[in-house]
Parts: C-alpha cells; sequence; structure tokens
C-alpha cells in the first residue's frame, strides 16, 4: 500500500530517484530530530519507492500519448518542503511519462495547521494541491 506507515523489513535504501527526490531524501535522512534516519527517512523512501514501481506499471500498460490525471498535495518535514507535484513529475520522466499540464489549488485545509507542534518549525502552512496531467511519450 502507497503511503503505508509500516515500514517493510530489509527494504535497500540506495538512493536512486533523481536529483530533486535524493536531495529531498537526503535532507530528511541527516535532519537533526529525532528519528529523521530511523523511521521518517525509510518511510518517505518506501512512499516514493512505491510510486516509483507503480508509475513504472502505469507507463508499461498505457498505450502511446494517453494521458493519466493525479491530484496530489505537497507536503512538509519539520522545515523541509516535500515538493510532491516536481518529485513526482521527476519520476515520470524516468518511467517514460511527461508532464503536460498542471493546475494548482492552495488548502489552508491540512495536517499541518491541526498539528500545533509544526509550528515550531512553520507559522502557517499552505499546501498546495494540484491536478497533475502526464502523458505517455
Amino acid at each position: 500500500m502507497i503511503g503505508t506507515s509500516t515500514i517493510i523489513p530489509n527494504q535497500e535504501l540506495e538512493i536512486n530517484f533523481g536529483k530533486k527526490v535524493t536531495s529531498f531524501l537526503n535532507r530528511v535522512r541527516n535532519h537533526n530530530t529525532k528519528a529523521s534516519n530511523s523511521y521518517y527517512f525509510k518511510t518517505l523512501f518506501q512512499y516514493y519507492s512505491s510510486m516509483r514501481d507503480s508509475l513504472g506499471h502505469l507507463s508499461d500498460v498505457m498505450k502511446q500519448e494517453s494521458l493519466m490525471f493525479l491530484v496530489v498535495q505537497d507536503s512538509f518535514y519539520k522545515d523541509l518542503h516535500n515538493d510532491l507535484q516536481q518529485n513526482l513529475a521527476e519520476i515520470s520522466e524516468e518511467c517514460g511519462l511527461k508532464l503536460m499540464h498542471r493546475v494548482d489549488f492552495p488548502s489552508n485545509k491540512n495536517m499541518a495547521n491541526i498539528n500545533s507542534i509544526s509550528r515550531k518549525y512553520r507559522n502557517k502552512s499552505t499546501a498546495i494541491e494540484s491536478v497533475l496531467c502526464i502523458k505517455k511519450v
């Protein structure tokens, strides 16, 4: 399941997702807060690994020139921006897909605004929800 909080044991944690995703994951791994490397890095790594596998499979079964649409929302890990939209566009390109269009919608309703502890890192967090139009090239 993509996004599960259960970590798959003994997964290979070699990072090879592309520049933006790799940079983000390395910053999480090296963050100075508790459990950044031991839990949060592994959770985010597993998420991006699952997304790469899913986008690769979708690319394999899509017809040339066909479209798919993803609705995604960015987030933060502490003070680090997880630009999910850009990161998935980068992974998509590695899978033979291309981001054709993106429409953004600001969203004030997100967990970061509910969690008062997150204000330690940011005063207010407006998430960006996006519709991504991705084409098989």
